[in-house]
């Protein structure tokens, strides 16, 4: 949404077989008509809105020199209207490609990205890189504030926070956050390799921290068992901080979720305990949740479950900041409908 009310969709597509859009909505603050202003083709996005600037619009292209396994991390502006759109900027794309998560805080955005080893295809990901920008995209800087030269084309460069690959290690990164100074924290899961199934665990939840000065890795001591455990890291003071995330084994086990818990900190994540389980008897894993942008209590998180091993229904879910659970219903009488509270152990739409 911008600063007028209206609001933005972007239909993604994965990799190049349909168009991707997007779509503005005609009047503000209303879902009822949407008018396409923008078709051609991107993955995986970002959208930001930056007042008096417009949208700064994180994405993955394949279209850009791109070879077998590839994709770059891109953007894309608008003007404040979100009516008129630049060209494709490439931020980097080297060896095999990349996945980037990105995050704001005012006019800042930060993106912290992965890199695929040339040759070894797309299940090996490795490596923490971050960079960021104050300025709607003119200039891009790393942790430390020294200016990137764009497209980074190599894997050593300035923004290379942690480095995995010496290590062996694959690195699904989450998310990135910032502390009330601006300083990122990355969220990512780290493991022996892409292989499901106990083989290549343990997958251990880290943090990459800016310190000031340097990159810290801290261990968090949670662990999983799938890569594609998704969780969100909210940072509601600066040492107060809190996790929330498929960290617990649920009903299909070594496939992507399982049951949601929140995990806390009191420490600015240098020790964690858990806090809650918040599903439980689960008949289906639940995965993915989200921090909405711009947070409020009464909606905190959401995500959806579904079957890790056939097609399944998928139902929504979502969480207030005092870890209330609620069920969104499957059908609507009218516009509106109650969520539902949701009762651990019951198989919802079984």
């Amino acid at each position: 949404m911008d600063d007028k009310g209206y609001i933005y969709l972007f239909s993604s597509s994965h990799g190049q077989s349909r168009p991707s859009r997007i779509a503005r909505s005609e009047k503000p603050y209303d879902i009822s008509s949407f008018k396409v202003i923008w078709k051609g083709n991107f993955s995986y996005p970002q959208p930001f809105f930056v007042p008096g600037h417009g949208f700064l619009f994180l994405h993955a292209s394949y279209l850009q020199g791109m070879k077998m396994f590839g994709r770059s991390n891109c953007f894309m502006a608008s003007n404040a209207d979100g009516t008129e759109w630049t060209d494709r900027t490439l931020l980097a794309f080297f060896n095999d490609g990349h996945y980037q998560r990105a995050w704001q805080l005012g006019p800042k955005i930060g993106v912290a990205f992965d890199q695929h080893p040339k040759g070894k295809g797309l299940n090996w990901r490795t490596d923490i890189f971050y960079m960021e920008t104050s300025d709607f995209g003119k200039t891009w800087q790393n942790a430390a504030g020294e200016t990137l030269k764009l497209p980074l084309a190599a894997r050593d460069n300035p923004a290379l926070a942690l480095p995995y690959a010496g290590t062996g290690r694959n690195v699904y990164i989450k998310g990135v956050k910032f502390d009330s100074q601006g300083r990122p924290v990355v969220l990512s899961t780290v493991s022996k390799g892409y292989r499901a199934g106990p083989i290549d665990g343990p997958r251990e939840w880290k943090l990459a921290k800016w310190a000031g000065s340097a990159w810290r890795e801290i261990d968090t001591g949670i662990r999983s068992d799938n890569n594609y455990d998704f969780a969100e890291l909210y940072l509601d003071t600066d040492t107060d901080w809190r996790l929330i995330g498929a960290s617990e084994k649920g009903p299909q086990p070594y496939n992507p979720g399982g049951e949601i818990a929140a995990w806390v900190s009191h420490d600015a994540g240098e020790t964690w305990k858990l806090e809650k389980q918040l599903t439980s008897g689960s008949v289906r894993n639940q995965n993915y949740p989200r921090q909405p942008l711009n947070v409020q209590p009464g909606f905190y998180a959401f995500w959806a479950d579904g079957h890790g091993r056939q097609p399944s229904v998928s139902r929504l879910y979502f969480c207030d900041k005092e870890l209330n659970v609620y069920l969104m219903p499957l059908t609507f009488d009218g516009d509106f409908a109650d969520p539902i509270p949701y009762v651990a152990n019951k198989a919802e739409g079984r």
